[in-house]
């Protein structure tokens, strides 16, 4: 005690002695520090232009592969309506990609999120991604659950590999360099653990310069597992109601701005009454505390005038194609289709490309063996495939023998088509509806040949296929 007193004795003369000093000093230095903050690097982006760029991944998926999945009416045409209200709230044409059914693969959405966004997107974008589409929800072994999106190529057997987890995107979201991304979803399934967040009474300019500055991935559900998914007037119930927030009737303070928790409180009562009750929708955040925010347009969108004539058309407005026909015994969507929406041309999937072509070689086992010939075509992003056998003989004596090259040849001859394709780098992998019929190849490091085995009718080969 006696040594800490004397040091305090010491520095009070000090600063006795420095007093006169320090009343001099103290002006600059705050002066000093006050040119600090004024040049200060100040962000791109502000809350008139909250965002350098803006993307979107729009998925609707009415047909799946699997059978056992029924068929929807209006996640297609969700998808597409969805798309072209972007257009009017920030998102330029060529950042909007837009799946609809067979484009609608896991690996497609994988790529654009994960290939495309991930390498464009910068840290003062955001990122929208929609979804209209069956959910479903397992129960895990150990207690828990997990909630599936279901792509065009989902396999009810094997979810995992082939659907789309809450985690999964998550995770993806995560490797996006974007500060906001929000992924509205127009399904019910469950398996997810969201952070509820209340809307402020009034989002003044001091909440959204906090909002703006935080990192988030946000999300929209059309309600809880095991709930229905309401299909009417042309839209899901969920879509609608999103559809109409966007035109500017989730903006309860008429600042021109919509956030994230804004437009979902307002959506929640209304998508409860449209589904008659039967829709809970769920909303909060997944990773972060930001807004994702919707900046409306300062005059609404003119309609074009009536054409006097002959016209030349503008290079910048959206070509006009006829909507889709409606699928068979699908009620039509009331009222005009618009035009299609113009959006982003999805890449050719270079993944894809090492496998392209026909392939040719034996496949045996100690019993028998057939030619065995593959055809692998890429359309876009996705690739099918055809397994022709031919030339089947028997290798042992025995009634295995006998057997196992009846059914080859009973499948010669004819293309068995392999709807199920999947790639991984070098691996390669295709199946039909039922499973009978399966390939497991690995390309070489030349790609000159494809190596592994062949599934069929449970019997398994060894094969090695050239590039014809």
């Amino acid at each position: 005690m006696k040594h800490r007193r004397g040091w305090c004795e010491r520095l009070s003369r000090l600063a006795t002695a420095l007093g006169p000093l320090l009343v001099v000093l103290m002006p600059a230095a705050m002066a000093a520090q006050d040119r600090g903050i004024a040049v200060t690097p100040r962000s791109a982006t502000s809350i008139a232009q909250p965002y350098a760029q803006s993307w979107a991944v729009v998925v609707g998926v009415d047909r799946f592969r699997d059978r056992r999945v029924a068929s929807l009416n209006y996640a297609a045409n969700d998808a597409r309506s969805v798309a072209r209200a972007l257009a009017t709230v920030g998102f330029a044409p060529d950042k909007i990609f837009l799946l609809i059914d067979d484009q609608a693969t896991r690996v497609a959405i994988e790529r654009v999120l994960s290939g495309v966004i991930r390498r464009g997107a910068g840290p003062d974008d955001r990122v929208f991604v929609f979804f209209a589409m069956h959910g479903v929800t397992e129960v895990l072994p150990h207690g828990g659950e997990e909630g599936y999106l279901l792509p065009h190529d989902a396999d009810m057997d094997n979810l995992p590999l082939s659907a789309l987890s809450m985690q999964q995107l998550k995770q993806i979201g995560q490797r996006i360099a974007a500060k906001h991304i929000l992924i509205a979803v127009d399904a019910c399934y469950g398996g997810y653990s969201l952070v509820r967040a209340q809307a402020p009474p009034t989002t003044d300019q001091r909440y959204l310069e906090l909002v703006l500055k935080s990192r988030t991935i946000q999300v929209l559900t059309a309600g809880r597992r095991d709930q229905p998914v309401i299909e009417d007037q042309g839209h899901g119930v969920f879509t609608r109601t999103l559809l109409r927030g966007l035109e500017g009737h989730a903006d309860g303070n008429a600042d021109g701005l919509i956030t994230a928790t804004e437009l979902a409180a307002w959506m929640h009562p209304r998508v409860a009454q449209a589904s008659d009750y039967k829709q809970d929708m769920q909303w909060g955040s997944l990773d972060g505390e930001g807004q994702f925010v919707f900046v409306l347009p300062r005059q609404p969108v003119a309609s074009p005038p009536a054409a006097r004539g002959p016209q030349t058309p503008s290079a910048s407005a959206p070509p006009v194609t006829p909507p889709p026909p409606a699928p068979s015994g699908a009620p039509a969507p009331a009222g005009p289709q618009p035009a299609e929406p113009r959006v982003a041309a999805l890449p050719p999937d270079p993944v894809l490309q090492p496998f392209a072509g026909q392939w040719e070689g034996w496949m045996s086992n100690r019993l028998s063996e057939a030619l065995a010939t593959l055809s692998v075509a890429q359309t876009g992003s996705t690739a099918t495939a055809t397994l022709q056998l031919s030339s089947a003989r028997n290798l042992d004596s025995g009634l295995g023998g006998l057997h196992e090259s009846y059914e080859l040849q009973r499948r010669s001859g004819e293309p068995l088509s392999l709807p199920r394709t999947a790639v991984a780098g070098r691996w390669f992998s295709g199946q039909d509806a039922g499973g009978r019929l399966q390939v497991e190849l690995t390309l070489s490091k030349d790609s000159r040949t494809l190596q592994g085995t062949i599934k069929v009718d449970g019997t398994w080969y060894g094969v090695s296929l050239r590039r014809k």
